[in-house]
């Protein structure tokens, strides 16, 4: 633990930053000039992923609710298998938790007419949330088109 008065000095000179979530840390200006690179795509990808995530999710909820109101609680199960065990209890006890993978699957295998163009929305959303997860930051011009295609409707 750095004495007071070397922390007081780090902050103004703008070496370190703190949040409630992390604590106290190398600001990003700090580690740009020590050359640590990868540490500020981490911080990138940090933000992004607590801004973005919470977005796709709520857009997968929006779709499966959609579905739900249109074809009942059983398509997801009927248009196709989930992935695992775990996912299938969880369909079958609400058909919003429909992961991605299996939305797509469930979309791609789907009897009924949907919108040509929600193949297409989904598995963009699956590949951007699956980029979060394995600690992938977004570029620029990806976001840009999420915010293009969330800011249309999913169903006419």
């Amino acid at each position: 633990k750095l004495p007071e008065e070397k922390v007081a000095a780090l902050w103004l000179a703008g070496l370190l930053c703190q949040t409630p979530e992390y604590g106290l840390q190398a600001s990003p200006a700090a580690l740009a000039e020590l050359g640590f690179y990868p540490r500020i795509d981490h911080l990138l990808w940090r933000g992004q992923s607590s801004l973005l995530l919470p977005l796709l999710d709520e857009w997968r909820l929006n779709i499966c609710e959609e579905l739900t109101r249109r074809y009942g609680v059983e398509w997801p199960l009927e248009w196709a298998t989930a992935p695992n065990e775990e996912e299938q209890l969880a369909v079958i006890n609400t058909p919003l938790a429909t992961q991605w993978g299996h939305l797509q699957l469930a979309i791609t295998n789907s009897p009924k007419r949907l919108p040509s163009r929600l193949p297409g929305r989904v598995y963009f959303a699956r590949k951007l949330r699956n980029d979060l997860a394995h600690y992938h930051p977004v570029e620029y011009e990806r976001y840009v088109q999420l915010v293009e295609l969330m800011s249309t409707p999913d169903f006419p």
